[in-house]
């Protein structure tokens, strides 16, 4: 079972439509494609952003207090 999955299952949360995952490597935009959740990437884990965005980020912010300056777009962008 994919670790995001795992997540939302362990959280009772019995949908994917409305989740979205953080991730700091490329190993997490990969289990994120598989689990068909967006993925939001920080470059905090020390991987260029094109690498993150190749790896499958939709987005890509340079840590969370820049992806929480640009929540509502993310989440605009999610929910269309």
């Amino acid at each position: 079972l994919d670790i995001f999955l795992a997540a939302l299952k362990l959280l009772k949360y019995p949908s994917t439509d409305r989740a979205v995952v953080v991730g700091d490597t490329p190993w997490d935009a990969q289990a994120a494609l598989a689990a068909k959740l967006p993925i939001v990437g920080v470059l905090c884990g020390g991987f260029e952003r094109e690498l993150l965005r190749k790896s499958g980020c939709a987005w890509v912010y340079r840590d969370i207090i820049e992806l929480t300056e640009n929540y509502d777009q993310v989440t605009k962008d999610i929910l269309k």
